[in-house]
Parts: structure tokens; C-alpha cells; sequence
């Protein structure tokens, strides 16, 4: 599972941010800060920059990460 981490300038409904095809899982990080489960993270980035069109959304900061083994094994065993 891959992790997409977006920031918007203003606020943006969290259901439509997990409506979105490919994405697993999106919480609220802080402010207008999220984070996206994936396994598709470029399908899912594309899918940021057309909604963020079709609904006049600002995007401050987009980029992706892949959760380490290491990482993925701690938030299965706490």
C-alpha cells in the first residue's frame, strides 16, 4: 500500500477525496492536509488534478510515498 499525501489552500470534503477510484482509505492529516491509501498513486494523483479542475480546488502540495515493510508490519501489529 502506497500513501498520497495532498494539501489543498481551502477545505475539501473528505468523502469526495474517498470516493475517488483506487483510493483504500483517505483521513484528514491537519488543516487541509490529507492522506491517501493506494496501490495506484499516479492513477490516483491524475484523479486529484481533474477533480481539483472540475471543482476550482487549489492544490498547495502533492507527492507520494511508499510505506516500508518495516512500517506496514508495526501498523498491523499495534
Amino acid at each position: 500500500m502506497q500513501q498520497v499525501t495532498v494539501e489543498f489552500k481551502e477545505e475539501v470534503p473528505l468523502q469526495e477525496l474517498k470516493d475517488l477510484s483506487n483510493v483504500s482509505n483517505a483521513t484528514k492529516l491537519s488543516g487541509y492536509s490529507f492522506q491517501l491509501s493506494t496501490t495506484d498513486p499516479e492513477a490516483v494523483k491524475k484523479q486529484l488534478l481533474q477533480l481539483s479542475i472540475e471543482k476550482n480546488w487549489n492544490i498547495v502540495s502533492l507527492q507520494s510515498q511508499s510505506q516500508s515493510l518495516e512500517n506496514v508490519f508495526r501498523s498491523l501489529t499495534q
